[in-house]
């Protein structure tokens, strides 16, 4: 009478894949536009510069190195 129930469906796996928002590109840089500048100016923009460029590298590591061992551990379970 309980046949039917005895069946099972396979449940097909699939591990999310990265998201638009979070693999795209840090972005510009700002760039001087003039040929003359002065050295506090030049010094505020290149520690701007060099801030963001950390700042998104630290992101995009941490972001790669979670996501690659939550794909090992995913993979794991069978």
């Amino acid at each position: 009478m309980l046949g039917a129930c005895s069946t099972t469906t396979p449940v097909s796996r699939h591990f999310p894949e990265v998201p638009a928002e979070i693999s795209k590109e840090c972005g510009p840089l700002t760039i001087i536009g003039k040929p003359e500048v002065k050295l506090s100016e030049l010094l505020t923009i290149v520690n701007s510069n060099y801030s963001k460029y950390h700042e998104c590298s630290a992101k995009l590591d941490a972001w790669n190195e979670w996501y690659i061992e939550q794909k090992k551990a995913f993979d794991l379970v069978k």
